[in-house]
């Protein structure tokens, strides 16, 4: 499995326990020793794609957006299913894209929230340079 970085990539372990998630890279390149997540700081868990195939992860923190790929999908949806079982409830509320698209019309939420919404149910991630948020310029 890979960490994805913004110009680079480290291979690694991956650990899961009942508080922590834990990456172990091979070598340490960039600097960095080993990844430590709290499990419940997290608050999001989204499966991505990278380079156009389903094998990526992603895991949010409030201070630490976490991208992670796998040699196959199979890899990646066994993590994400063991990961699922020991997350906090607040970490999977996902909303429908009708129920957000009501909530902007009715001024609940704004332009910005809005188009983060649209991006993250477009698999879009600021992990990932190569599907990277899109925000429309508004000529008036």
């Amino acid at each position: 499995m890979r960490r994805i970085l913004p110009l680079n990539h480290l291979y690694g372990y991956f650990f899961i326990t009942d508080q922590r998630i834990y990456f172990e890279p091979f070598h340490s390149i960039s600097g960095e020793s080993v990844v430590k997540i709290d499990i419940v700081d997290m608050t999001g868990l989204f499966k991505r794609r990278y380079e156009l195939r389903e094998i990526g992860l992603e895991i949010i923190t409030p201070k630490n957006s976490y991208y992670f790929t796998f040699d196959s999908t199979g890899h990646r949806n066994r993590l994400y299913s063991a990961l699922i079982k020991k997350l906090p409830p607040n970490c999977l509320k996902e909303e429908s894209l009708e129920k957000i698209t009501y909530m902007w019309q009715t001024k609940q939420i704004s332009n910005y929230e809005y188009l983060m919404h649209l991006n993250e149910s477009g698999n879009r991630s600021f992990s990932d340079l190569s599907q990277y948020p899109v925000f429309p310029w508004v000529i008036s």
